[in-house]
């Protein structure tokens, strides 16, 4: 763990901050594709390794737990599941190099019949967005 040192993980942690590069090395290291099909450049879909996996990023960083359950489980399980082919191809290899992290959320506020229907994931953007500028998610599924 020598890229997640205790000290650096208290940090993150107390501030809620996930390091991009931290999930970019989960990506070159085969972790962010767990739920990943092998065609879309995945480990396979192994759930009990992602369980694992989880488990042992969670004893050293809840701020990176969090954002790598995002996108291996929200993510890559929910594309796997209910993508159409193109947004796979164009989505899955993304999230297995840990290039794609996604965050999910609702809102009142927003017309969410249109993108429930056009199934829309925005990009975040702007400086404004804790999840953002936290590195913790750079795509928004909404949904009613």
């Amino acid at each position: 763990m020598t890229d997640m040192p205790r000290e650096k993980a208290r940090e993150w942690d107390k501030g809620s901050i996930c390091p991009a590069e931290v999930m970019k090395k989960l990506g070159a290291m085969g972790l962010m594709g767990l739920t990943v099909e092998e065609r879309f450049g995945g480990a396979g879909v192994d759930i009990y390794a992602t369980m694992a996996v989880i488990e042992e990023i969670a004893k050293r960083s809840v701020a990176v737990a969090c954002p790598y359950i995002m996108a291996v489980c929200y993510a890559g399980m929910n594309l796997g599941e209910s993508a159409s082919e193109d947004q796979k191809q164009e989505l899955l290899p993304k999230v297995a190099a840990g290039d794609l992290l996604f965050a999910c959320g609702l809102s009142d506020q927003m017309d969410m019949e249109r993108y429930v229907r056009d199934a829309v994931s925005l990009p975040i953007v702007g400086g404004s967005s804790n999840m953002q500028k936290n590195n913790i998610a750079n795509r928004l599924k909404l949904g009613a």
